[in-house]
């Protein structure tokens, strides 16, 4: 959490914290999704989109190839709701058919409560 008081230091009136929440305790995602994202790697991570980043999976691989052969990003991530968007991947664990949609952060994630995450 010390990139979020910096954030609040430099002036900023909000952050996000997404992947933060995405493994803590209380979290519905799967238990799958979120050992994933603990062992994943920010240098690892396929760009699927202009706004998306997805642990490596078959999914996120079509998804990379389709956006980097020059598939628009809106199209893109069209094809991912039409795939399931999230829900596939992150909340059911169903890692190859759906994406994992973090941020470049994950290599500071360990399993916690919500409480711990906000006492930090």
């Amino acid at each position: 959490m010390r990139g979020v008081r910096a954030a609040f230091a430099l002036g900023a009136e909000g952050v996000y914290v997404g992947t933060r929440f995405i493994v803590s305790n209380e979290c519905p995602a799967s238990d799958v999704t979120k050992q994933h994202i603990i062992h994943s790697k920010g240098a690892d991570l396929l760009t699927v989109s202009s706004t998306q980043r997805s642990i490596p999976n078959n999914a996120a691989q079509e998804f990379k190839n389709m956006y980097k052969n020059g598939t628009p990003s809106n199209q893109v991530d069209k094809k991912i709701s039409e795939n399931g968007g999230l829900r596939t991947g992150m909340l059911e664990g169903r890692m190859d058919e759906g994406i994992i949609s973090v941020n470049m952060a994950i290599d500071l994630q360990k399993k916690r409560a919500v409480r711990k995450l906000l006492k930090n």
